[in-house]
């Protein structure tokens, strides 16, 4: 089976809403959106232009026992595009909003069950910060993994395992950050824990969230224009 093509990357940051927005989306592609901010212990409001279906991807996450104003919140969905032209992504809560947009092509559903961890307020928190294992099931699929956290005490950043490619990472010098990072999986079945590194690290809170999206055959027949003729 083949591997989603990446059609783009686009991030945006911003104090209380952001908006990313995803140029040259075609029906069929789908778009990987991703949330992450400092502050609030509710659920952050979604929208943006574009038609086509948004479905979470697992739930929201927050930091456990962290006070309000120092509580990062993950969240992730999928967006199939039945529409064309531009895309938009804009969600809203609270403060120090970033979002990021995975824009993929010949993509198809998620390839088994996604997995989350959550890291507690911790003033002895370690700069090594993971994202569980999943299984899957496809041949290649492409392994999507998001990382994000906050240190009040300074600027934070997060480095890509070695293994994956870092896609996105809105804004390195703010006390919160996020960052989206794929790998092409090779084989079936468990694929071990990623592991980033956040510097420095996370002391008031952090998540992070795996999955796999398999790939759709590419689609086959005349280039589009063109007519096939019998015979010819």
């Amino acid at each position: 089976m083949a591997t989603p093509v990446i059609v783009g990357t686009y991030s945006d940051y911003s104090l209380n809403s952001t908006t990313v927005t995803v140029p040259g989306v075609q029906p069929g592609d789908v778009l990987i959106e991703a949330f992450g901010n400092s502050y609030g212990t509710g659920s952050p409001s979604v929208g943006g232009a574009g038609a086509g279906p948004r479905v979470e991807i697992g739930t929201k996450l927050g930091s456990p026992n962290a006070p309000n104003y120092q509580n990062f919140n993950l969240a992730t969905w999928r967006r199939d595009a039945t529409g064309s032209g531009t895309y938009t992504f804009t969600v809203s809560m609270a403060e120090e909003c970033m979002g990021i947009v995975l824009h993929l092509r010949q993509a198809d559903a998620l390839d088994g069950a996604p997995s989350s961890v959550v890291g507690a307020q911790n003033s002895s928190q370690p700069a090594a910060v993971g994202a569980a294992t999943i299984t899957t099931a496809t041949s290649a699929p492409l392994l999507i993994a998001v990382w994000g956290g906050v240190q009040f005490s300074g600027t934070i950043a997060f480095t890509a395992p070695a293994s994956m490619t870092e896609r996105a990472q809105p804004r390195t010098n703010q006390y919160v950050a996020l960052m989206a990072a794929t790998e092409v999986v090779s084989t079936t079945g468990a694929t071990g824990q990623r592991t980033a590194t956040a510097s420095p690290p996370p002391a008031y809170g952090w998540a992070s969230r795996m999955f796999a999206v398999s790939g759709a055959a590419a689609p086959t027949g005349p280039e589009p224009g063109r007519m096939l003729i019998s015979g010819v």
